[in-house]
């Protein structure tokens, strides 16, 4: 175990301390798209004393799945081929392409934990992309909501766990260097010039000008320090209702 690799496992740790995402024995599905985080969380849960399903929805045809072959994954991920993006892409009959993407590719990954009785799917969204769901749900969906690290589903016949919950993307991209791994190029033409994309650039941006902050963790904290005596309206407690709207 590398220094870099047990500095990530301890924020799974504290990530599985604080929010109980999974136990030793648990059988689990794991979404794999290809790209470092997916592929990061796969080798880091490894070390723990779970039973992970790795699971690629192939958006297209023409998309590549290379990063199975050239990081020595052959026989570990399970592949299910669909045509959903070339779909969307000759439909063109949403305002947002990305969104109806992960919907009709998350359909497809519940389907697969109904059929195999798997509980608890993973992805591996990390703190930059909490961060930036906040701020598009803010910008574009007029509502401060982001990211769950455990999301129940469904009246908890399902329950999505996020164990990079808490770990800064650049840990991710070292971590992808030091190990080599080879990264597939997801392939769709939209997410260059997705809203996620954009809000991504002009986080960097205004990182650049404020290099003494670390403007991200900073957004990220503000989610632990709502003063709601400083809003002008009564925070409203939501029903405990089982949702996939996010």
């Amino acid at each position: 175990m590398t220094r870099l690799e047990k500095t990530i496992l301890q924020e799974i740790d504290r990530a599985n301390d604080t929010w109980s995402l999974f136990k030793d024995g648990d059988k689990m599905l794991l979404g794999m798209s290809g790209g470092k985080d997916s592929l990061a969380l796969y080798h880091l849960l490894l070390y723990y004393q779970i039973k992970v399903r790795p699971l690629h929805i192939r958006l297209s045809p023409s998309f590549s799945l290379d990063f199975i072959s050239r990081n020595g994954l052959e026989g570990k991920i399970e592949v299910i081929e669909t045509e959903i993006y070339d779909q969307i892409k000759e439909g063109k009959n949403s305002l947002n392409t990305c969104f109806v993407c992960s919907r009709e590719r998350r359909k497809k990954i519940l389907e697969y934990a109904r059929e195999h009785k798997l509980k608890k799917i993973i992805f591996a969204h990390h703190r930059n992309d909490v961060v930036e769901t906040l701020l598009l749900n803010l910008l574009f969906s007029r509502e401060i909501s982001t990211l769950q690290p455990r999301q129940d589903l469904f009246g908890k016949k399902f329950q999505i766990i996020r164990p990079l919950y808490t770990v800064d993307e650049k840990l991710l991209v070292s971590l992808q260097k030091e190990k080599r791994w080879h990264i597939t190029p997801s392939g769709c033409e939209e997410s260059r010039s997705s809203k996620r994309e954009y809000l991504r650039k002009l986080l960097d941006h205004i990182q650049y000008e404020h290099a003494k902050i670390d403007l991200r963790d900073n957004i990220y904290s503000a989610l632990k320090a709502v003063k709601p005596s400083f809003l002008p309206y009564p925070l409203k407690l939501e029903p405990d209702v089982s949702s996939d709207k996010k």
